[in-house]
């Protein structure tokens, strides 16, 4: 029994030595870790991937400065392509009009006159192409007294002979002795009258009688 006391004495003793150079020993290992780690140097190729990201971003970085500037440049280029070309315009000296003018007193100009509003006389209402009235038209004199009417013929009827019983009066009072009568026109001889006067139109017969025409 006193072995084994003084064997546990024993024991108990070493472990109490060997704990403390273990605690030395751990705490010397842990001061070197930690100078280790504050001394120790970063590989070369972690440095380089680090310096290479850094400039990949900062080339990144530039890249969206760049483009927007760019951007702010062509907004600005847009926004004042009108103004220079104002000035453009105001640099350019306007060519000379020539004006030409003719025997009617009518005036041509070289240049192109601005257009303006339709006036309403202009303006067409009523759908164009030959109307009903001409659809059946088979001859010439048809086709005339669409401009000239019947009734416009009867009023010249009218007139003419108005007229010519108020010279036939006057005559009459200026001459007592001399006697003369007035036979009114009617709506044939009108006819013949207007056609005779076209007909002398066309030829260009201004001092022609009747035969020769």
């Amino acid at each position: 029994m006193g072995k084994r006391k003084r064997s546990n004495f024993n024991q108990c003793k070493y472990w109490l030595e060997d704990s403390e150079h273990f605690d030395d020993k751990s705490s010397d290992e842990d001061t070197n870790v930690n100078h280790d780690s504050e001394d120790a140097e970063i590989p070369s190729t972690l440095q380089d991937t680090s310096d290479e990201s850094d400039d990949g971003m900062v080339e990144k970085d530039s890249g969206d400065e760049s483009d927007e500037n760019s951007i702010d440049t062509e907004s600005m280029s847009d926004e004042e392509s009108p103004r220079r070309r104002a000035k453009l315009k105001s640099q350019v000296k306007p060519t000379p009009v020539k004006i030409f003018s003719s025997k009617s007193c009518r005036q041509w100009t070289s240049k192109e006159p601005p257009k303006k509003k339709v006036p309403i006389a202009n303006i067409l209402r009523q759908r164009t192409g030959v109307g009903r009235p001409a659809a059946d038209i088979q001859t010439l004199k048809e086709a005339f007294q669409l401009l000239i009417t019947q009734e416009m013929v009867l009023l010249l009827i009218k007139e003419t002979n108005r007229r010519a019983h108020l010279l036939l009066e006057r005559w009459s009072e200026e001459n007592p002795n001399e006697k003369s009568q007035w036979r009114d026109t009617d709506l044939e001889e009108m006819w013949a009258f207007i056609g005779l006067l076209l007909l002398a139109g066309v030829h260009r017969a201004k001092n022609e009688t009747l035969d020769e025409l």
